[in-house]
């Protein structure tokens, strides 16, 4: 695909590199000015700085954003693109000795013009993720058997950004339909951000062909559950099987022993050292809740863990002491069971503090799916397959499913966190769990708990 095809079908890139020029020349003569007090002078230089900046950029990817919900991966591999640019720019001019940048050497010039246009780089980029979430219309064509064209519908209209998308299905089960193939050509005539195929069994050999031709001349062909992985983070439950689950990679933190020890050990060192940081906050909490309502300050309930094996878990009470007379039942919106201090404490997410002793025993780990209580672990189990598979890992004070979906109070809530805690079981990872640690941060910053 040449450079003016490429613009036809992506307008907004070329804004973004324009931008991306303006900007290194825009932040290197700042930060010289700030600096020495005038402009670059060596053009030469400036050239090299450019080119090398932008190279790097393209090689990370950073100028595909036709899916709009990934802003903090671009921008995450904007932060590396730069990284790697001030690397090259700094050997370059060792190589090549160091009189050649002299003019973007001294002083830091260099370092702080690099921090300039990382920023700069990032926030268009991320402003133009957000323009294409409320603008641009992404059209998916999905290639599967009715059934599960039906429930990926339903996902579909389930994330934000999808409802700037078109989805057609194409039902390609009958493999001896020979019109399958013609109405499937009328289809593939408009544009499409990429194809979703149920599976390669549903394909008759025409459309195989047409589709292999189509991936090799760079159209973004995806699996229903690559779609749901790289599109959704998470892992559609009614389309994996037990051969998806003995075939797929991942799960590193079930078979690695070496993972799993390091995991423990952030355990014991988080769990010590944020203990030790809120044990003063921590008083102040239960006296508080001692003090407005009746009660103990703080509430133990039995949840299930590690392989199905039960524990206390511990937290502030957030609840009046008969809230649970009736039996148990889920948290609803407003639900008058809870106190006025146990709303705060919820949307703070401050009442699972104490649960950083829960962490120190073994019992949890602070990253990993949300315990439940075995009286709804027992329901679930029979309505939403692969339930048990959470139970694979330890459960933990926050998780994937916690920062990416509202507080579960249904079955179908369940349903739809299960999917991204497999997602987390599959990909768990030292930065997938800094990024769940971070969007927990936003939450209690925001107080968006439940």
């Amino acid at each position: 695909m040449n450079f003016s095809q490429f613009f036809k079908i992506n307008p907004q890139i070329r804004v973004i590199l324009l931008l991306d020029l303006a900007g290194v020349a825009v932040c290197f003569n700042l930060a010289h000015f700030l600096r020495v007090n005038s402009m670059v002078t060596s053009t030469s230089v400036l050239l090299f700085i450019m080119s090398a900046t932008l190279l790097c950029l393209y090689a990370f990817n950073t100028y595909t954003i036709e899916t709009p919900n990934k802003a903090l991966r671009v921008v995450s591999r904007t932060i590396i693109a730069c990284l790697i640019a001030f690397l090259i720019t700094i050997l370059t001019g060792f190589l090549l000795g160091r009189e050649a940048f002299i003019p973007l050497f001294g002083r830091t010039i260099l370092f702080v013009a690099f921090i300039l246009f990382t920023i700069w780089a990032s926030l268009i980029r991320y402003i133009a993720i957000r323009m294409n979430l409320r603008t641009n219309e992404n059209r998916w064509l999905f290639i599967g058997n009715q059934t599960m064209a039906t429930e990926f519908k339903k996902d579909f209209t389930k994330h934000k950004y999808t409802g700037h998308l078109v989805c057609h299905i194409v039902d390609d089960s009958d493999q001896t339909n020979a019109a399958n193939f013609s109405e499937y050509e009328k289809l593939m005539a408009r544009h499409w951000n990429g194809v979703i195929i149920d599976s390669l069994n549903s394909l008759t050999k025409e459309i195989a062909a047409d589709l292999l031709h189509r991936r090799i001349s760079g159209m973004k062909i995806f699996s229903l559950t690559e779609f749901y992985s790289k599109q959704w983070t998470k892992v559609p439950i009614f389309h994996i099987g037990e051969q998806w689950l003995m075939d797929v990679d991942g799960f590193s933190l079930l078979e690695d022993s070496v993972n799993y020890k390091i995991k423990r050990i952030s355990d014991i060192l988080l769990s010590l050292y944020f203990g030790i940081l809120v044990l003063p906050f921590m008083l102040i909490i239960g006296l508080w809740v001692r003090c407005s309502s009746v009660g103990p300050a703080f509430y133990k309930q039995i949840r299930v863990g590690l392989r199905g094996r039960q524990y206390h878990l511990y937290k502030f009470r957030t609840m009046y002491i008969d809230a649970e007379k009736e039996g148990p039942k889920w948290t609803s919106v407003d639900d008058p069971r809870i106190t006025p201090l146990g709303h705060f404490l919820r949307r703070t997410r401050f009442d699972e503090l104490p649960q950083i002793y829960n962490v120190l025993l073994g019992q949890m780990s602070f990253i990993g799916p949300r315990p439940e209580r075995p009286e709804f672990v027992a329901n679930l189990e029979k309505e939403i397959p692969y339930y048990d598979l959470r139970h694979l890992v330890k459960p933990g004070i926050t998780g994937w499913a916690q920062v990416m979906y509202n507080y579960g109070a249904s079955t179908e809530d369940a349903r739809e966190k299960l999917q991204y805690d497999l997602f987390y079981i599959k990909n768990q990872s030292v930065l997938l769990d800094s990024i769940i640690l971070l969007k927990t941060l936003k939450t209690v910053m925001n107080a968006k708990g439940r």
